[in-house]
């Protein structure tokens, strides 16, 4: 079915794309995933009215994980991509940031968080480019040499 994005309403969403450098200088990418997921994702949500997508991420980063913001170091904007979401029947404009956290984090770690159905565990994992393959398609358009070259670097 052919969706005219152009006239139709959009919801907001963000999300962050967080990198670390492991010990042996390769960047990693700072995935999640939850039991109904297809796929890794980011963590990030839905941009509040009156709200800018980069004060969103933040919020959803600090919901969702157990990273806060005096953690994370903006590196910059990643793009916006507007696209239908067939599960949701919804236009959605998704903004994507890169950030770097710097306190030291586990490799993996699970994080609960309240939802309206009761509460649900995430699961945060670092990748390498090795296992981009495994992040769910709607989070890969920016995770590209050209958007992220430093994941794609191996050595720093």
């Amino acid at each position: 079915m052919f969706i005219d994005i152009a006239s139709r309403r959009f919801i907001r969403r963000a999300f962050g794309l967080m990198i670390r450098y492991s010990s042996q200088g390769r960047c990693q990418l700072l995935t999640l995933t939850y039991p109904e997921a297809e796929g890794l994702r980011f963590p990030g949500g839905t941009v509040e009215s009156g709200e800018a997508p980069i004060e969103c991420v933040y919020r959803g980063i600090e919901r969702e994980s157990t990273i806060t913001r005096a953690d994370l170091t903006l590196v910059r904007t990643l793009g916006v991509t507007r696209y239908f979401k067939e599960s949701q029947r919804a236009n959605i404009e998704r903004h994507d940031f890169l950030l770097t956290v710097t306190k030291a984090m586990p490799d993996q770690w699970e994080h609960a968080i309240d939802t309206r159905d009761g509460q649900m565990i995430l699961t945060y994992r670092w990748i390498e480019v090795s296992e981009i393959s495994q992040i769910n398609r709607e989070f890969s358009t920016h995770v590209t040499d050209q958007h992220l070259p430093e994941i794609f670097t191996q050595v720093r």
